[in-house]
C-alpha cells in the first residue's frame, strides 16, 4: 500500500509541476486518497472497538 501512496505522491508532484490544466486529475488523487484514509480509519475503528469488547468481556482472556 506504501508503495502505492508513494506513487500518488509524485504523480501529484509530477501534476502540481504541469500546472493548472491538470487540477481535475489531481482533484481526483486527492478524492482516491481520501477514499483509502476513510476505508483505513473504519477498519482501525472496528479493530479498537472488538478489543475494547475482549477486554470488557474476559479481559483479553478466552475461557474468562
Amino acid at each position: 500500500m506504501r508503495r502505492r501512496q508513494a506513487r500518488a505522491l509524485k504523480r501529484d508532484i509530477s501534476l502540481v509541476e504541469q500546472g493548472p490544466s491538470t487540477v481535475t486529475e489531481r482533484r481526483g488523487i486527492m478524492r482516491d486518497q481520501h477514499d483509502r484514509i476513510t476505508r483505513q480509519i473504519r477498519e482501525l475503528r472496528l479493530a479498537l472497538e472488538t478489543t475494547e469488547y475482549k477486554i470488557r468481556v474476559y479481559d483479553g482472556h478466552p475461557e474468562g
